[in-house]
């Protein structure tokens, strides 16, 4: 919910360090393409296992959209952007 994201920013020492914090994890995500691997036998390499980001599993889906709640949704419409024109979605 909105309360407990506003606590959870302000607990990381306001929206400032919050923003810097998500947005820095977003671009060591944007090395490994947003993801731990194109295929499983990737997902038993140690530096992939342990991903800032990882649009292929469920739980990332809404990463983005946190920049909305600490007032940066900017940031929120360039790592979307950057994630939906990444190789990653390519058909």
């Amino acid at each position: 919910t909105t309360f407990v994201l506003r606590i959870r920013v302000k607990l990381m020492g306001g929206t400032e360090k919050f923003t810097d914090q998500l947005n820095r994890s977003f671009e060591n995500a944007v090395q490994n393409d947003f993801t731990s691997g194109k295929s499983h036998d990737k997902e038993t390499q140690e530096t992939l296992r342990r991903m800032y980001i990882n649009y292929g599993n469920q739980p990332s889906v809404q990463t983005a959209f946190l920049f909305n709640h600490a007032g940066a949704p900017w940031l929120t419409q360039y790592c979307l952007l950057s994630l939906f024109t990444n190789q990653v979605f390519c058909l």
